[in-house]
């Protein structure tokens, strides 16, 4: 109630908050960093999207018919008969990779991929910065071509089982759907508008910390490959890659 009354419609398409008012959007705008922190872009929640992203990426361009069979089953179905019909679809069309995907997706309790290793563009032992923004900058056609090139690098040099997807690559982006103040303007005492930014230091902080500390680049390994020693030797050789081909 308190936002509510504190609130100047400017036209149809902007919002401008009084200051009697900004208590109450820090507060949102805080709550909303902490669930992207835990919830929306937890390492979990993170591997799991990554999981479906690249199965549904992949069955559109490889096998026939998938898209449209697809759209009735989203309109008709639950998620457990979506993740039913991946596994089906997979094994149908002989895509051994990708069933393995599907099978981990169609459980009880789902298995997901562990994560590697992170990084961010706040610091980390390589060019976190560099690469964040490379990959922030690619479409996601490109992404699974460089994550092609590490499973097939991967698979060669450690002897990898053949027909499995190694490692998953995963930086969210979320475009336009961060909703952390960065349209609002307020209105203090003076009548003066400034951007919310210039007025709360709270909000300049949830947003600059946003993309250095909340967006990051996530190497996730497959759960079959469990030996210690060989994850790290595996995520060292990731890491050299990364660092010769985007730094």
């Amino acid at each position: 109630g308190q936002m509510i009354t504190a609130r100047q419609l400017r036209d149809e398409n902007s919002l401008l908050i009084r200051s009697s008012g900004l208590p109450v959007i820090e507060q949102i705008i805080a709550l909303r960093s902490w669930l992207f922190r835990r919830i929306y872009w937890n390492s979990p929640n993170r591997s799991l999207i990554a999981m479906v992203r690249f199965l549904i990426y992949e069955l559109r361009n490889r096998c026939q018919g998938f898209e449209k069979d697809w759209r009735k089953v989203i309109l008709e179905f639950n998620i457990r008969q979506n993740l039913e019909f991946f596994e089906e679809r997979t094994k149908a069309s002989g895509l051994g990779e990708l069933e393995e995907i599907a099978t981990y997706l169609n459980q009880i309790r789902p298995v997901n991929f562990d994560e590697l290793f992170e990084l961010t563009r706040a610091g980390s032992d390589i060019d976190g910065d560099k690469i964040c923004e490379v990959f922030e900058g690619k479409q996601i056609d490109s992404i699974y071509q460089i994550q092609k090139d590490i499973n097939q690098r991967l698979e060669s040099k450690f002897f990898l089982k053949k027909g499995s997807i190694h490692i998953l690559l995963d930086y969210p982006k979320e475009i336009g759907a961060r909703k952390l103040g960065e349209d609002l303007n307020i209105l203090p005492h003076d009548g003066r508008e400034v951007k919310l930014t210039s007025f709360s230091g709270i909000v300049k902080g949830v947003q600059e910390t946003f993309k250095t500390h909340l967006q990051r680049f996530r190497v996730f390994i497959n759960p079959n490959i469990s030996e210690n020693n060989l994850r790290k030797d595996i995520s060292k050789e990731i890491q050299d890659y990364l660092n010769i081909n985007f730094t």
